[in-house]
């Protein structure tokens, strides 16, 4: 077995040295001493398990030592506030900073030799005066990995650079696959992945920003870490993410894991799972708060979950009937997880089952702690135990007081080495063990020897005993355990030959497996490249095809467009032939209205000079009428004086004949001068009525109706006269006498304003008496469809008392729709008679005209306000 040390001179260790070197290593951590030999053995041990490796790949690394940056430990963003614990005594860290770095592993090869006697007495001079084990602290498990650890992986680094430059210690000092340190396998990882990864380079360019961010998130949190120093109680450790249940739903919470083992006695293999506490002030770190604690012994298994893409493997605890569900970031920690935590797991109850066949350990669980795993078998181990202690003396009453004897006839001892070396010659793991136990181990390998006869008990338990007998047997016996010891160790190299050699043909079988996985990997991937040269050809087809089909689409619609553009300028010759031949035809009709409006005009002006012609005529006559007139009234006013005066003188001639008196003719009335002229103005034009021959009937002539005048068409014309709308005559055949009574009786006695007759009411009145005039007014039969309208009372479209009782816009314009709607023509029944049909429409015609004359009149109102 070759060594290396600080001046590349080889030595050769043989494993038994190598195992004497450990054994001592480990006298001195159970002392909680340092010394160098623990470096020392540190270096051996790492170049005993890593030779397969560094013969492995010594042709494949032979280039410079270039110094590599130390990993960073899963505790490097942990306050050390957090950390603190007990300080460390202060012998151990004197002997610490004292002892310094080990020279040469050739010095360490010598100093062995006389490394048992320097044990021995330091032993037996630490025995009484052992210091106190200090308290377990994460905080000294950080500062082993930043200072022992750091130093000595920068020296193993710099010894071994020429070999193992492309790796950290932490990558090729432990394999994960095969939970043993100095494999080769992934040297031989790393060699496949660089023409995979050279490759893959093209194609994960778009994913290049985020394998940086992972890689960065890896370094400052790996998920899973082994410690540099290879000394330390830390197994394992890494940020990993756990899944709850939170408020119904499942999320992942990032935690720390730690796998401490357990080396002190009460002490037990844990794994550790705890969280960061943040200031929710700053938004730093201030602590790490503890979730759970899970001894390995409880595991009842750990398996890998590959259903799911995110890397995942769970925890199963004895009595607890969830699983524990944690996550990685990628498939070699979990599968490094997995494998360490079932190492672990056996390796802890391993331990138990050699408790139970009769061996020391020091797991001391309740049965409530260990649940369903049958570890109760443990009594006999017990030093707080009374029936324990009474079971082991009534087992061996004899053996008692020869022990008791021995202790106090022979004041000298045996040492821990002597007492260490039978327990280990009897199978028995010591690590731990303080010197009461050893010797309790010790005296139960008495018991158990063979005893020849009755002598030796007789001689056990007379008081007479020789001494020389007694430890010649002893010595006897350590030898018999030493040949035992070295067989077994025989045995057991051998078995490690048998594995290796097994292990040597499983990575032949692996490195033949891989290069088959190479050349199916080279094979796919030039099926591969095949496919992608056939589907680049098949795209580039698909594209000619496209742009073909694409220039054939183009010209179609060029074709397309230029016919649409033909027809549309043929469909725009069409219309402007069409305009220009609707324009002269309108030029026509327009001509020829004009000549008709001219003829019309040339008719009309015709018709006024005939009219004026004989309104001239009629005039004239007029005048020769009242010439001829005044002159019959001059002449019957000449004749009335000829008469009157020859009528008084008659008058008087008789008065004088008959003697009356003068006055009395005096007395007789004269004619009225007024009504002189009202004879004279009613006497009849000459020539329209005959002439009496006897002048005693011109009174009665004076009583006749004078003609007319012609003042008397012109007043007629003044007088008002109702709407010429309603007043239309449409013949005999379009309207008979009834609907002309109809239409005068709802004219006159509803609709038109009296007393003039002349406009119509108002809407409000019109609507307000509406009912009135509905069948069965004016003798028009009543129907069941005009009983359905309720009347609007004048209340229902004013607004209050208040507001001088005007009517109100809003709720006339509302009543106004209700009669509209009800007495429209498509709203009426179909089986109205005739007079009730016209009856409704000229009610729905009246009230439709006076709503807009209502508008009209409001229009101009509100103009004049504005």
């Amino acid at each position: 077995m070759a060594a290396t040390n600080g001046t590349s001179n080889p030595v050769v260790v043989t494993p038994a040295e190598l195992a004497s070197m450990l054994r001592k290593s480990a006298d001195i951590v159970e002392r909680n001493e340092f010394h160098p030999l623990l470096y020392q053995t540190m270096k051996v041990l790492t170049a005993y398990a890593g030779e397969y490796a560094e013969n492995a790949s010594v042709s494949n690394h032979s280039g410079g030592g270039a110094r590599r940056e130390v990993p960073k430990s899963a505790f490097h963003d942990v306050p050390d506030s957090v950390l603190d614990g007990p300080s460390r005594n202060s012998t151990a860290s004197a002997s610490s900073s004292a002892g310094g770095r080990p020279q040469s592993t050739a010095a360490s090869s010598q100093y062995n030799n006389n490394i048992s006697s320097g044990n021995s007495v330091a032993s037996e001079a630490t025995s009484n005066t052992k210091v106190k084990p200090s308290a377990f602290s994460l905080k000294g498990i950080k500062k082993g990995l930043q200072k022992i650890g750091g130093e000595f992986y920068e020296h193993a680094t710099a010894t071994t650079a020429h070999t193992k430059d492309d790796a950290p210690f932490d990558e090729y000092a432990w394999c994960d696959e095969h939970f043993t340190r100095g494999c080769a396998c992934k040297v031989r990882k790393e060699k496949t992945a660089e023409p995979t990864s050279n490759s893959t380079q093209t194609t994960t360019h778009p994913t290049e920003e985020k394998t940086q961010q992972q890689s960065q998130q890896a370094q400052s949190k790996p998920c899973f870490q082994r410690p540099i120093n290879p000394s330390s109680n830390l197994i394992a450790n890494g940020w990993i993410d756990q899944q709850r249940r939170s408020k119904m739903r499942v999320v992942w919470k990032e935690i720390l894991a730690s796998l401490v083992e357990g080396r002190r006695p009460g002490e037990e293999t844990t794994l550790w799972i705890q969280r960061q506490v943040l200031d929710p002030l700053t938004g730093k770190v201030t602590g790490l708060e503890a979730l759970h604690q899970v001894p390995m012994k409880w595991l009842e298994d750990v398996n890998y979950v590959d259903v799911y893409g995110d890397h995942r493997f769970t925890l199963k605890v004895y009595n607890i009937a969830e699983e524990f569900y944690f996550r990685t970031r990628d498939e070699q920690s979990a599968q490094s997880w997995v494998l360490t935590l079932r190492s672990a797991r056996d390796a802890s109850l391993e331990s138990v089952r050699m408790g139970k066949n009769g061996q020391y350990t020091n797991v001391r669980p309740n049965s409530g702690e260990v649940g369903g795993m049958g570890l109760n078998n443990l009594e006999d181990w017990d030093n707080n135990s009374v029936g324990g202690k009474q079971q082991v003396e009534e087992s061996r009453p004899s053996s008692a007081p020869t022990q008791t004897q021995q202790s106090g006839g022979n004041n000298a001892r045996m040492t821990i080495s002597e007492l260490r070396s039978i327990a280990h010659g009897a199978g028995y793991d010591t690590r731990g063990m303080e010197r009461q136990d050893l010797e309790r181990i010790v005296a139960m390998i008495r018991n158990q020897a063979p005893v020849s006869g009755g002598a030796p008990a007789s001689t056990s338990t007379s008081p007479g005993t020789n001494q020389d007998d007694v430890r010649a047997e002893e010595e006897r016996k350590v030898r018999e355990a030493e040949e035992e010891f070295l067989k077994q160790k025989h045995e057991m190299e051998k078995r490690r030959a048998a594995a290796a050699e097994l292990e040597q043909r499983r990575r032949q079988e692996e490195e033949e497996r891989k290069r088959q996985l190479e050349l199916q990997q080279q094979q796919a991937a030039a099926a591969e490249l095949r496919r992608k040269e056939e589907a680049e050809r098949q795209r580039q087809l698909e594209e000619h095809r496209r742009q073909e089909e694409e220039r054939q689409r183009q010209m179609e619609e060029t074709r397309r467009r230029q016919e649409e553009e033909r027809q549309q300028r043929q469909v725009e010759q069409q219309i402007a032939a069409n305009k220009q031949r609707q324009e002269e035809e309108r030029r026509k009709r327009v001509a020829e209205l004009q000549a008709a409006e001219m003829k019309k005009q040339q008719q009309q002006q015709a018709q006024q000079q005939q009219q004026q012609q004989a309104q001239q005529q009629q005039q004239q006559a007029q005048q020769q009428y009242y010439q001829q007139q005044q002159q019959q009234q001059q002449a019957q006013q000449q004749q009335q004086q000829a008469h009157y005066q020859q009528q008084q003188q008659q008058f008087y001639n008789q008065n004088q004949h008959q003697g009356y008196p003068q006055q009395g003719f005096r007395q007789q009335p004269q004619p009225h001068p007024a009504q002189q002229q009202f004879y004279n103005q009613n006497a009849p034009p000459p020539g329209n009525y005959p002439q009496q021959g006897f002048q005693g009937h011109a009174p009665h002539q004076q009583q006749r109706p004078p003609p007319p005048q012609p003042q008397q068409p012109q007043q007629q014309q003044q007088q008002p006269q109702p709407p010429s709308k309603y007043m239309e005559d449409k013949g005999d055949e379009a309207q008979s006498a009834a609907t002309l009574k109809i239409k005068r009786n709802i004219l006159i006695h509803w609709a038109l304003q009296p007393p003039n007759l002349n406009t119509l009411r108002p809407i409000d009145q019109l609507i307000t008496t509406i009912h009135t005039a509905m069948p069965p007014a004016y003798g028009v039969p009543t129907h069941d469809y005009f009983s359905k309208f309720t009347p609007i009372t004048r209340h229902e479209i004013t607004t209050t008392d208040g507001m001088g009782n005007h009517a109100d816009e809003t709720k006339l314009k509302k009543a106004v729709r209700k009669v509209r709607v009800f007495l429209h023509p498509d709203k009426l029944p179909r089986d109205l008679s005739a007079d009730q049909s016209f009856m409704a429409r000229m009610l729905w015609d009246i009230t439709s005209d006076s709503w807009e004359e209502f508008l009209k009149h409001k229009d101009e109102l509100d103009w004049i306000r504005s």
